[in-house]
């Protein structure tokens, strides 16, 4: 994915992308608090914010999960290690995807509704689903980058 370079060169770019990951969490953070801080004043707002904040909780917890193994632990000869790491794994992107999902529920059926008009309500929403999509982005960005070389034999992924 990333040509032929030295070990030195692929790691300072896997923490480069890692940084920029923690700063795209950062302001995925900020853009919720901003959508939940402009709609204190709103109903609508505030009737959802004492549980959105669950959904950017566990889409932190996803990049968490999906970010904390190594590439080697899916392709291991113990069987129940590798078995264990893909379930961990599957667990993290369903987390994800249900999250995702549920920020683009609770935008499409409360914020954006017909009886709820009004940019200031619908930036509330539009703000929960926006950050978990750049947690997601930043999550599978980070782990993009941390691809072994095509040429390391002890990883049968490519």
């Amino acid at each position: 994915m990333f040509g032929d370079d030295d070990l030195e060169a692929r790691a300072a770019r896997g923490s480069a992308i890692s940084t920029l990951a923690g700063v795209v969490v950062g302001a995925a953070i900020w853009i919720y608090v901003d959508g939940a801080a402009m709609g204190a004043t709103s109903s609508i707002t505030q009737s959802v914010t004492g549980y959105s904040w669950i959904l950017i909780v566990c889409s932190i917890l996803a990049y968490l999960m999906i970010n904390a193994m190594a590439w080697s632990q899916l392709i291991d000869e113990d069987s129940g290690t590798t078995t264990r790491a893909r379930l961990f794994l599957i667990v993290a992107v369903v987390i994800q995807l249900v999250v995702l999902c549920m920020g683009g529920f609770v935008l499409g059926t409360v914020y954006l509704s017909k009886e709820h008009s009004g940019m200031v309500d619908a930036w509330g929403g539009v703000s929960i689903f926006v950050s978990n999509l750049l947690i997601a982005l930043a999550c599978w960005g980070q782990r993009l980058a941390t691809l072994p070389p095509k040429d390391d034999s002890s990883i049968g992924l490519l």
